[in-house]
């Protein structure tokens, strides 16, 4: 399992990047975006796989358009599977160590779970919502 937390810009290549992981984070404070497609540049970055599995009029506005999508409509439309509604500072730094603590082993190492188990244990105790 990865994760990305998107508190901030997500955009281009970043896009891309997020998407491959297992685990994507949403706050209030996410800005997801294409912007290069508005002036007719797709760089796919993995982003096609993605979009092919929304609904295809979504898809197709994201990919022409350059839309920026923000916080929880990243949770709606699937592109987050979690969302952080209260990201200050001490409670991301609890998240980021209860992540690190809970993808830091090895599997096979007796914790009693895959990686994505302890990954979705680690997000629901910081306080993430899905």
């Amino acid at each position: 399992g990865s994760c990305a937390i998107m508190d901030g810009v997500v955009m281009g290549g970043g896009c891309g990047l997020a998407l491959a992981c297992s685990a994507r984070v949403a706050t209030p404070h996410s800005r997801f975006a294409m912007p290069e497609s508005r002036v007719g540049y797709f760089v796919d970055c993995g982003v096609g796989m993605f979009l092919a599995h929304l609904p295809p009029p979504l898809a197709r506005y994201l990919a022409a358009s350059g839309l920026e999508l923000r916080g929880k409509e990243l949770l709606r439309w699937g592109i987050a599977t979690h969302f952080l509604p209260h990201p200050d500072p001490s409670n991301a730094r609890s998240l980021a160590e209860r992540l690190r603590q809970g993808l830091g082993r090895e599997r096979g190492d007796g914790s009693g779970g895959c990686v994505q188990c302890r990954l979705e244990k680690a997000l629901e105790a910081g306080g993430c919502v899905r």
